[in-house]
């Protein structure tokens, strides 16, 4: 099942509800090129695209249905919906997700995430992290996996997950207003990313860096200012084949 959705909770509950239905979702960011986009549809064969309806008419056509969350006899079938929990029991060796990679080619690559190893991951990596229940920030977009540490580490531990806005986690002064002003204790970025956010951006408690590799001499001064501020930095950066990277 496809997911291309803004950032915020309708993305999240996605996910969810994927899960809940039986099925694997493929992330979407919606600003990527079309060609990409029904490339992944197409060989991810993906059965259904949840959406909205901004995001819809750029889709490209006849990839499969669409289940556009904010159209009118969607939002009437829903409130017509049993609240009752649906009961699906998840197999370790079935799929969670598919993500894709660049791929060597050119062409993108899509790896299959189980629900054994995201579960494993889940019950070992965020602990050795230093995460717990806390508040969690995501930065980073849907279409790469890097934000799932944040994400399913918030959901797990019972932590709250602070999901920040594509103009916000762009913006070096509003992201730091949405750190301090949340009190977010922590974060998952790309070194890039955050070398491009200036100085001194730290969440109250852990740092963690994945999806590329850090210069030793930038480290070094994110380093210098987080053990000032007590703040623990990780080094998390692996391929998407090893779970999360």
């Amino acid at each position: 099942v496809g997911v291309c959705l803004d950032r915020g909770a309708d993305l999240v509950v996605a996910v969810l509800a994927v899960w809940k239905a039986g099925a694997a979702y493929v992330p979407i960011d919606p600003g990527q090129p079309v060609e990409r986009i029904a490339y992944m549809l197409g060989d991810s064969r993906a059965v259904l695209t949840v959406t909205s309806a901004e995001i819809a008419d750029e889709l490209p056509a006849g990839r499969g249905r669409m289940l556009v969350l904010d159209d009118a006899f969607t939002v009437m079938r829903l409130s017509l919906a049993s609240a009752e929990r649906p009961v699906r029991r998840l197999i370790g060796d079935q799929s969670a997700y598919v993500i894709y990679t660049s791929g060597s080619t050119g062409r993108p690559k899509g790896v299959v995430v189980t629900q054994a190893a995201l579960a494993n991951y889940v019950g070992s990596v965020p602990g050795r992290l230093g995460l717990d229940g806390g508040r969690f920030a995501l930065v980073q977009g849907q279409a790469t996996d890097l934000g799932n540490t944040v994400v399913f580490a918030a959901l797990t531990l019972g932590g709250e997950l602070h999901i920040v806005a594509e103009g916000a986690a762009t913006d070096p002064e509003a992201l730091r207003a949405v750190l301090a002003g949340r009190g977010i204790d922590f974060v998952k970025m790309v070194p890039s990313h955050l070398a491009a956010m200036g100085p001194g951006l730290l969440p109250g408690r852990s740092l963690v860096l994945g999806g590329e590799a850090a210069a030793s001499d930038w480290l070094e001064q994110v380093l210098a200012n987080a053990d000032v501020r007590g703040c623990a930095v990780f080094n998390h950066y692996g391929p998407t084949e090893t779970t999360i990277g």
